[in-house]
């Protein structure tokens, strides 16, 4: 019963926010010593790397907390099937998602 409580409690602070209709596109900014910019699980340098993206990827920014951008992208299994200018928020579920210092972006759309 504890442990139950312990899974509800960590999902309902899920760091992922609702999903815009529209999510313009973007491209990751890298530096020279940055053969591959980390994706974080939440808003935070100590979070959990979930993934890393070359620069000159393609993102789709879907939300923002702060200096950050929650983006989703195309990566492995992860189709991320985009059109236009941008991703529309019905189809987010075919992408990985996580998050990236607005830094790091450079914003193609919007």
């Amino acid at each position: 019963m504890l442990m139950m409580s312990a899974v509800l409690a960590m999902m309902a602070q899920s760091p992922a926010p609702a999903v815009a209709a529209n999510c313009p596109y973007a491209i990751v900014m890298g530096g020279p010593r940055d053969p591959k910019v980390p994706v974080y699980r939440s808003p935070s340098i100590a979070a959990r790397k979930v993934g890393r993206l070359k620069p000159g990827s393609a993102v789709y920014i879907c939300g923002e907390n702060r200096g950050w951008f929650w983006v989703h992208y195309k990566d492995g299994r992860y189709s991320c099937r985009a059109g236009g200018n941008g991703l529309d928020g019905r189809a987010a579920s075919t992408c990985a998602n996580g998050w990236l210092p607005k830094s790091r972006i450079y914003l193609v759309s919007r």
